[in-house]
């Protein structure tokens, strides 16, 4: 009983609050259905303030507008009364010219009046005076006419400006405005006094310095006919320097390419003493006779060249000269074309560095043909691809006992090879036989 007491108690108490809560929910729909209403008039209020402002805006360009208009007509109305200003002036200095001419038609009557009769000089006087008189009357009564309606109109003008200003903000503003801007009209006509005598100023700097610049292009051009004169001579001794700098560079050239020939014989003639030498210690020694020595020849006597050819397709190094001036290549295919564009070609001596040559891009091998590739020192080398290209890099492609030359494709694949050997001595004649 006491826990169904306590469970009762905190559910009247969770009831209590309920309502509570029920009320402030109440309460706060109510305040908000309020809210919504207010925020309903502002939208509204809003609205009818923007339309009137809109209304406001355009009728300040109406308003704007019938000014601008009313300008226009004040300007066209002070230019028709400076044009009417000018015709009075004009008339007003016709009244003297039409004076000199009464004047000088009298003096003219005066000369031709008879001696005796009617007193012609006061006849025409009056005649004058009286058409002069009529010309006044109806110019006084033209212009006063042409007065009247200037004035009846500006009158109108100046009472629909003046109600039209009456519904409009007062002018003070525009007429300070006015003033500004005739401050500043006045300022910048001042400004452009300045800006005058300046550039009247910088012309004749200018003129100045035209003038100068005239003198510093005829000193120029003096100057620089004196420099072409002594480009023109260190040209010439330039020229006849590198004509003999061209000579001693063949002379030394063909110098080089002797010593590298003397260099390559030197070595094949040490070989062939030595192997002679050698050869000579090996034989029995028999009695000399007194024989006139001979000189050694060098060809297939002492020494023989043996060849190895190896290839990998097509192309093949058909021949190697011994002297060293020309490598040979072959396509040996009955019917296809390679191109050898950038294909490298090794050769390696005994005893000196590896030479490398690289074939030119576009060079393409016909079946069955051949490409000869020479040194620069070769006396038949002739640049004429696709047959004969010319390694203007060397002067000799090497000479020895022992050479090997290789081909290598654009990827660095070996695709041919060639070994060449000199024997000299008893070996080579054990070869021959």
């Amino acid at each position: 009983h006491y826990t169904i007491d306590n469970y009762r108690s905190l559910i009247n108490d969770e009831t209590a609050w309920n309502d509570r809560q029920e009320e402030k929910r109440e309460q706060l729909k109510l305040e908000y259905e309020h809210s919504c209403a207010e925020l309903a008039a502002l939208q509204k209020s809003y609205k009818q303030v923007e339309d009137q402002l809109k209304h406001l805006l355009k009728q300040r360009e109406d308003y704007l507008t019938e000014i601008d208009q009313l300008n226009d007509q004040s300007y066209r109305v002070t230019i028709e009364r400076i044009k009417l200003d000018l015709q009075v002036q004009t008339l007003r200095e016709e009244i003297p010219f039409l004076n000199d001419i009464h004047a000088h038609l009298i003096s003219e009557f005066e000369q031709l009046k008879p001696t005796n009769g009617i007193d012609t000089q006061l006849f025409y006087r009056q005649e004058l005076e009286k058409a002069i008189r009529d010309i006044r009357r109806d110019f006084e009564t033209l212009h006063n006419a042409q007065r009247k309606e200037m004035e009846e109109y500006y009158n109108v003008k100046i009472e629909e400006i003046q109600n039209d200003a009456k519904k409009l903000v007062p002018l003070q503003s525009r007429q300070d405005e006015l003033l500004k801007m005739t401050e500043q009209i006045k300022a910048a006509k001042f400004e452009l006094t300045d800006s005058q005598k300046l550039l009247a100023s910088e012309k004749e700097k200018y003129r100045d310095l035209q003038d100068r610049l005239s003198r510093l292009e005829e000193d120029y051009t003096s100057v620089r006919d004196q420099r072409n004169d002594a480009q023109d001579a260190i040209n010439k001794d330039l020229a006849l320097a590198q004509e003999r700098i061209q000579q001693l560079t063949g002379e030394i050239d063909t110098i080089l390419r002797s010593n590298i020939t003397l260099e390559s014989e030197i070595n094949v003639y040490r070989r062939l003493l030595d192997s002679e030498t050698n050869r000579i210690a090996q034989q029995p020694v028999e009695p000399v006779l007194p024989v006139e020595p001979a000189p050694p020849s060098f060809g297939s006597e002492f020494g023989k060249v043996f060849n190895k050819k190896i290839k990998k397709g097509p192309i093949a190094i058909k021949d190697c000269a011994p002297d060293g001036k020309c490598i040979t290549l072959e396509n040996s295919s009955g019917d296809k074309d390679v191109d050898v564009s950038n294909w490298t070609l090794k050769r390696r001596v005994e005893g000196f560095a590896e030479l490398s040559y690289t074939i030119p891009y576009g060079l393409v091998m016909k079946h069955g043909s051949e490409l000869k590739i020479y040194a620069r020192s070769a006396h038949n080398a002739h640049h004429r691809p696709p047959s004969q290209v010319v390694n203007d890099k060397l002067d000799s492609w090497g000479m020895g006992t022992e050479c090997e030359t290789k081909l290598f494709n654009e990827q660095g694949e070996e695709k041919a090879s060639h070994s060449q050997k000199i024997v000299f001595g008893p070996e080579s004649s054990r070869n021959t036989h």
